[in-house]
């Protein structure tokens, strides 16, 4: 039998307007403390407050790390979205995003 306050969580679709703030702050932090850092950081971050879902101490909680999850996936996101072109020689970027994009709109 499953407890009252460890029932399913759904994350409600309206979040995404509060993404905007998180997405401000994966690229000042890439800025900060380097995008190396941050990726390790947010990583961290997401594998411990995943972790702590999982024990599932109290609904609120739960709903709260699982935001916070979200939030910081999404500035992990802009983080490799910066880091990963870095990567690769100049010559290479414009191709091989110009068909990664491509790829992504007809999965889409």
């Amino acid at each position: 039998m499953q407890s009252l306050h460890c029932r399913p969580v759904h994350i409600l679709p309206d979040i995404k307007p509060a993404l905007l703030p998180w997405l401000r702050f994966g690229g000042a932090t890439c800025e900060l403390l380097g995008r190396k850092m941050t990726v390790i950081y947010t990583t961290w971050s997401v594998l411990t407050a995943s972790i702590l879902v999982l024990f599932c101490i109290h609904y609120v909680i739960t709903m709260a790390l699982l935001l916070l999850m979200f939030m910081l996936l999404a500035s992990l996101i802009v983080t490799l979205w910066i880091f990963g072109p870095e990567s690769y020689p100049t010559n290479m970027r414009a191709t091989s995003l110009g068909v990664l994009n491509t790829i992504n709109r007809l999965g889409a």
